[in-house]
């Protein structure tokens, strides 16, 4: 696998094409109470750098009924790993939940085509943005 990532720079277009992609699989630990109760789950991998984060190097892989995902052709990097019972994949985006989540998350460090497995924890979406949610 690869991936491809272009860039419009005034000197040109500048084309990164990696094939030593990374990935990162794994499962939700839901208490039994919620098993079923949850609608979609949302797991994010946000990069760590606030400047990749803002560039798009974040994924929100699905979640199939036995709780797993998988995420596959990542940059190699560092990652936080959050899964939510429910959220907004926008405020995913703002600093101000990064900063509120990033001592709940689990980070990873991916090196060139190396596969990691971690499990999540289930949380809650943060008070603080609640008024976010649809």
């Amino acid at each position: 696998m690869f991936f491809l990532r272009a860039t419009i720079a005034a000197a040109g277009i500048k084309v990164i094409v990696r094939t030593d992609v990374a990935s990162v699989s794994g499962t939700l630990d839901v208490p039994e109470e919620k098993k079923g109760a949850i609608g979609n789950p949302l797991v994010a991998l946000l990069a760590t750098d606030a400047r990749l984060r803002d560039a798009g190097w974040n994924d929100y892989p699905a979640v199939d009924q036995e709780y797993r995902f998988q995420s596959k052709n990542l940059r190699p990097g560092e990652y936080l790993l959050l899964a939510f019972d429910e959220g907004d994949v926008k405020s995913l985006m703002d600093p101000q939940l990064y900063q509120l989540m990033e001592s709940k998350g689990v980070k990873v460090t991916l090196g060139p085509s190396e596969s990691k497995a971690v499990d999540l924890k289930l949380l809650a979406w943060p008070a603080e943005l609640a008024d976010r949610l649809q």
